[in-house]
């Protein structure tokens, strides 16, 4: 993972940590608990989605960000990942699952 990932994840974490702190702490002072657990539930499932979606976190992420940033420097060109694309696209063709799949009869 990049240096920036890790940062934005730390500081998302702190974040979470903060919000479940000031609500579970403070838990008699709200006059809805429901509403403050479901805050803290919605919170850190969108906090999560969006650091997932906005991070490259997985390997095919990691390669396809990548990729963009060879893009951008000129280092490699559009035709070259077309190419590129198009050779992975045909060795996940050549795969054979028949065999992997669960056959229950």
């Amino acid at each position: 993972m990049k240096k920036s990932t890790i940062i934005r994840t730390i500081t998302l974490i702190i974040a979470l940590l903060n919000q479940c702190v000031a609500v579970f702490i403070h838990f008699g002072i709200t006059e809805d608990p429901t509403y403050q657990a479901i805050t803290v539930i919605i919170t850190t499932i969108t906090a999560t989605l969006s650091w997932y979606c906005n991070n490259d976190v997985t390997k095919c992420k990691v390669k396809t960000g990548n990729m963009t940033k060879m893009l951008k420097d000129n280092k490699i060109t559009q035709e070259e990942v077309e190419e590129l694309i198009k050779n992975h696209n045909n060795q996940l063709n050549s795969i054979d699952l028949s065999d992997k799949t669960d056959k229950t009869e």
